[in-house]
């Protein structure tokens, strides 16, 4: 085999090898943002017994950011919570206790019906704020918890 054949078969073993990564990449990427959505939709659900819903995930492994667009929380079929757009920096530095830190969510864009310690917006931001309870405590479950929270361009309704 001469060295020239040699030369092909290193460059397409480095193809092959750099679009296995990118595959891989591209997968665990969609498995983190369905994780994390799947992980909001349980906290929505356990604090104020509302279904999450959202159109578009975007999330970016190296940065530990991910953004959102159109996430609202409905409750009964009608919309409580509805930003147009939300960013979060999240942190993995207590992954051993399973927790994901979120660092920084900002929600733009948005309105909330309700803001009384009843509504959807005020259990959820608490339940996020909040240690667990003791019987909902049980090994292996994942928790996030609320570090900083920024509302911009957005409303606040009380009917």
């Amino acid at each position: 085999m001469g060295f020239r054949r040699f030369k092909h078969i290193c460059l397409w073993l480095l193809v092959l090898t750099g679009l296995a990564i990118f595959v891989c990449a591209a997968a665990l990427k969609r498995y983190a943002a369905g994780a994390l959505v799947g992980l909001l939709a349980h906290e929505v659900e356990q604090s104020c017994n509302c279904a999450f819903e959202v159109d578009d995930v975007d999330i970016s492994l190296f940065a530990l950011t991910a953004r959102a667009k159109n996430a609202r929380i409905v409750s009964e079929g009608e919309v409580k919570v509805q930003f147009s757009e939300v960013e979060a920096a999240f942190g993995l530095s207590r992954a051993r206790e399973s927790i994901v830190l979120l660092n920084d969510l900002e929600l733009t864009g948005g309105y909330a019906v309700g803001v009384g310690p009843k509504s959807a917006a005020f259990r959820f931001v608490s339940y996020l704020g909040e240690p667990l309870p003791p019987e909902e405590e049980r090994p292996g479950r994942w928790r996030i918890k609320l570090q900083q929270l920024r509302v911009r361009k957005s409303r606040f309704l009380e009917k």
